[in-house]
């Protein structure tokens, strides 16, 4: 059985496989499957038995690299440890409010494959970023109007000031 029918066999009823990239190891090698839901990242043992798998949604995707050698390029992918989160950090870490991110590094690729995966994330990505500011925007919206409601201002004209009944005057 080929390596595309094994991963294959882990995609879910309505998910398609858009592109596979393999590293060029001869141990411990690291699949990247790039799917219309999700990438998959799978590590292959002896006889190409699948030993570990694990996956990112499009929406923690954060940035993608590619770094190119003499006969081969790295593909590194960073992106949010969980989906439901665009920014996480430790709150038990004192100091520290840089985000975390988690990341992917698959090493000895084939140059023109390494070059058409980091398109095809690079367009996830994008796509997935513009989601994601239309989201904020909604939300933001929402809050907006939200708050309107409840901290109405008023124009100036409308304003009553208190009542004072003899103008303080000048001697």
């Amino acid at each position: 059985m080929s390596l595309e029918n094994t991963v294959k066999q882990w995609l879910t009823r309505d998910e398609q496989l858009e592109f596979l990239l393999e590293e060029r190891y001869w141990s411990n090698r690291k699949c990247l499957a790039i799917t219309s839901n999700k990438a998959i990242l799978f590590r292959v043992g002896m006889l190409r038995r699948i030993r570990e798998v694990s996956d990112i949604q499009w929406r923690q995707l954060v940035d993608t690299r590619v770094q190119e050698h003499f006969r081969s390029a790295d593909l590194t992918i960073s992106f949010f440890p969980h989906a439901d989160c665009l920014v996480y950090h430790d709150p038990h870490e004192e100091g520290n409010h840089d985000p975390k991110y988690d990341t992917w590094r698959l090493s000895y690729l084939r140059r023109r494959e390494a070059k058409e995966a980091y398109r095809l994330l690079k367009e996830k990505e994008h796509v997935w970023k513009e989601k994601l500011r239309k989201e904020h925007l909604e939300h933001d919206q929402a809050i907006g109007s939200i708050n309107s409601r409840y901290f109405q201002t008023k124009k100036p004209e409308e304003i009553q000031l208190p009542y004072t009944p003899n103008p303080p005057t000048k001697h």
